[in-house]
């Protein structure tokens, strides 16, 4: 998906998206936006886009 590899055409996300898989690591309110963006925007279910954003970050704890 764009949105997965950083492509989707608005920047910031984008931007998150590609800086989270370079660093493993974005701030909190990166990673909301991430999540609100793709929940409301792509009209992804939370779920599974949490399931993915949990394997790219370095400090995940279940």
């Amino acid at each position: 998906e764009a949105w997965c590899a950083g492509h989707t055409g608005y920047p910031m996300v984008d931007a998150c998206m590609r800086a989270l898989h370079g660093s493993g690591w974005i701030n909190f309110r990166m990673r909301a936006m991430l999540m609100s963006f793709a929940s409301y925007h792509l009209w992804l279910h939370w779920r599974p886009t949490s399931v993915y954003l949990a394997r790219l970050f370095l400090d995940y704890e279940p």
